[in-house]
């Protein structure tokens, strides 16, 4: 009986595989990741400046909490941020937390959009940064 099971290596008569080849391909790819970190530090360069801008424009009250909890630098990595903050640390309560990213959705208007979950818990709100695009 037949069957249509190709074992690994069939077919493999008409193909030629150069002496080097992995090495070459393993080179080509370092190479490659060599120049991705470039290209990365040199972006890192360009957003330094617009990274500073948000830090600087965000309400006193909450920089330091932004620049402590990486928002920033994750909206730059992922587009994204999410994080939550306990009451007193550093806002007293829910109105205040809601009126703090009202001012921070407007200084970073057009950059980063803010909202606040619609399911706060007791004693802590969880906030949602997201870069925007044109």
């Amino acid at each position: 009986m037949a069957t249509n099971k190709k074992r690994i290596g069939d077919n493999m008569n008409n193909v030629h595989i150069a002496p080097g080849s992995v090495g070459a391909s393993v080179g080509f790819r370092a190479g490659l990741a060599t120049e991705m970190a470039a290209k990365i530090l040199q972006q890192d360069a360009r957003d330094k400046p617009i990274k500073e801008y948000l830090l600087n424009t965000a309400p006193p009250s909450v920089r330091e909490w932004i620049h402590e909890n990486g928002v920033i630098d994750d909206l730059f990595h992922y587009g994204f941020s999410s994080r939550q903050m306990r009451f007193g640390e550093p806002l007293n309560d829910s109105a205040h937390v809601l009126g703090v990213c009202a001012q921070l959705a407007k200084a970073w208007k057009g950059l980063v959009r803010v909202t606040v979950s619609s399911n706060p818990e007791p004693h802590r709100v969880e906030i949602f940064f997201s870069a925007t695009r044109l």
